[in-house]
């Protein structure tokens, strides 16, 4: 078996090395459509379901106030809980 000595033109890799399957990369593109969507969902659960949960509290006023609050929320504790990972 003869060793063959590579020199600054010869590739690190063989062709075959370097390509990925196509199937690999469509299934990291559908795997992060899934999670922003799953990401969204649960605003959109709140926008629809809004008016009632201010109703419930009986005060029909503050709506808008509990969107914003949520929003608030949701930014304070993503990056608190990306930090434990």
């Amino acid at each position: 078996m003869q060793i063959k000595i590579p020199d600054e033109q010869s590739p690190l890799l063989k062709d075959t090395e370097c390509q990925k399957p196509q199937s690999q990369g469509i299934t990291k593109l559908l795997a992060g459509l899934v999670g922003v969507f799953l990401a969204s969902v649960d605003k959109y659960v709140l926008l629809t379901t809004q008016t009632q949960i201010a109703l419930s509290l009986q005060s029909p006023s503050s709506a808008s106030l509990l969107l914003v609050s949520y929003n608030l929320g949701y930014c304070v504790a993503l990056p608190v809980s990306l930090g434990t990972h």
